[in-house]
């Protein structure tokens, strides 16, 4: 029988991984009812996109999925929720707006139906960010479009939208 390398290290990392499985196994009782230590909701490339110079949402780029979203996060009472990025499909303040609009009427304050905080872990994403490249489907003027991209002073509009 002929065997490489490859072949030999892929069945000793195999292996080793059935043998180790348990060191990854969820602790007993953790799976059988307990509450557990801390959820997180997570949500990404959400891509809300205005309408054509900034009035409404293109079809099918609202927040209604993105609410639907939250809605349930807030009903399974998570502790986070994480938005990696790609809120603004076009990278303009009216879609971030949007986004935290969507986010500020179910978690009011940052805190779920309950009263308890809910952490908010957001990030921008490359279409958050180049408003100047994608935003001419919303702003066909590059004028209006640079004057809306959130890259124009991102710190700004985070600081004016999330609070």
């Amino acid at each position: 029988m002929s065997v490489s390398r490859r072949w030999f290290i892929g069945g000793l990392v195999s292996a080793g991984a059935v043998g180790a499985h348990r060191l990854f196994a969820v602790p007993g009782g953790s799976a059988a009812g307990a509450r557990p230590n801390l959820r997180v909701g997570v949500v990404s490339d959400v891509h809300v996109r205005l309408g054509r110079n900034g009035v409404g949402f293109a079809e099918g780029y609202g927040t209604e999925t993105l609410r639907a979203a939250f809605e349930y996060f807030r009903d399974q009472r998570v502790d986070a929720v994480v938005l990696p990025g790609d809120m603004a499909d076009s990278g303009l303040v009216g879609e971030l707006r949007a986004v935290a609009e969507t986010w500020f009427s179910v978690f009011p304050d940052d805190k779920g139906a309950d009263g308890r905080r809910v952490e908010r872990v957001f990030t921008l994403g490359n279409h958050d960010w180049h408003g100047t490249v994608y935003g001419d489907q919303v702003y066909p003027e590059k004028g209006d479009r640079c004057r809306e991209a959130i890259c124009q002073d991102g710190p700004r509009f985070w600081r004016e939208t999330f609070h």
